[in-house]
């Protein structure tokens, strides 16, 4: 009995001792530098605007591509959306392997990087549970663009059903809904398309930007397109819903919300107090969203 207990004591040490080599083995991205600190206070601003706007609920998270390295992206540790500050935010390469090695973030970033690979103008993603998001999600009436705001959605937003997911290796839909692997957020990715937003079935909605103040303008007013459609559709009757078509159908689309983010970053910095109400105009880089408006375009909850 007392050897069988020491064989087992040795075979318990070998097993932990290999796990810490697999970790200690382990090799971690290397940062693709220091990112202008106005930008860090953009993306964690994403979180603050949006839970303030009920477009998030303490889940969901908001991305920026590096803008230094296209094939890094920046992302909060895994906290609760109202909470997240600039120092909250962290690096992963485009395999969201984290540059440092004791961080812990959403166990949905499969959706940023799997994006950012496949659409290279692409500089931020987010992913929320808007009501209105879910609400026409779960249905086929699909979500039309009801003002210029909202002129993004001329052309609709694709669907991505997670009843759908043939995967090999992967337990289904039965399993969890959740965007949790790379080949998930792969499929995200491609349901996604060269679209400006995907409506996941009782999941919410991934939408994104050429910049964080994009995504951020794309997000809300998606949200606020849902609500009057649904208003206009339950008082009956014919609904005129916005509509372009020429230039302006194909280079209108795009908008950096510049006027609306300098309001919703002014009423941010009060809100929050880790950023100037008062910014002055930056230069923008790849994955900038800040100033007015910009151009350019270890896992845990989710």
């Amino acid at each position: 009995m007392k050897k069988a207990m020491q064989l087992k004591l040795v075979s318990g040490a070998i097993v932990l001792m290999l796990g810490a080599a697999g970790v200690w083995g382990q090799t971690n991205p290397t940062s693709a530098g220091p990112v202008d600190p106005y930008l860090l206070e953009d993306l964690a601003l994403a979180y603050r605007i949006l839970t303030d706007k009920g477009i998030m609920d303490g889940l969901g998270h908001a991305s920026m591509r590096h803008p230094a390295d296209p094939n890094h992206y920046l992302i909060s540790q895994n906290r609760a959306t109202g909470l997240v500050t600039p120092d909250d935010i962290i690096e992963l390469d485009l395999d969201s392997n984290p540059v440092d090695p004791n961080t812990r973030t959403y166990s949905e970033v499969a959706i940023h990087a799997e994006i950012y690979k496949l659409r290279p103008d692409v500089n931020a993603v987010i992913h929320h549970h808007a009501p209105g998001m879910i609400s026409f999600g779960m249905g086929t009436i699909p979500l039309r663009p009801v003002n210029q705001s909202s002129r993004f959605l001329l052309d609709g937003a694709p669907r991505f059903d997670y009843r759908d997911i043939q995967i090999e290796g992967d337990g289904g839909w039965e399993e969890t809904n959740l965007i949790h692997t790379p080949a998930r957020g792969q499929a995200v990715a491609l349901a996604l398309g060269a679209s400006p937003a995907l409506l996941l079935v009782n999941h919410g909605a991934v939408v994104v930007g050429g910049s964080i103040s994009e995504a951020i303008g794309r997000s809300i007013y998606m949200e606020e397109a849902a609500e009057v459609q649904t208003n206009a559709m339950l008082r009956g009757g014919e609904v005129t819903y916005y509509d372009a078509a020429g230039d302006l159908r194909r280079t209108g689309m795009r908008s950096s919300f510049a006027r609306q983010w300098d309001l919703w970053r002014h009423d941010g910095c009060i809100l929050t107090g880790f950023c100037s109400a008062e910014r002055p105009e930056q230069p923008q880089g790849r994955g900038g969203g800040g100033g007015r408006g910009g151009r350019g375009g270890g896992r845990g909850g989710n």
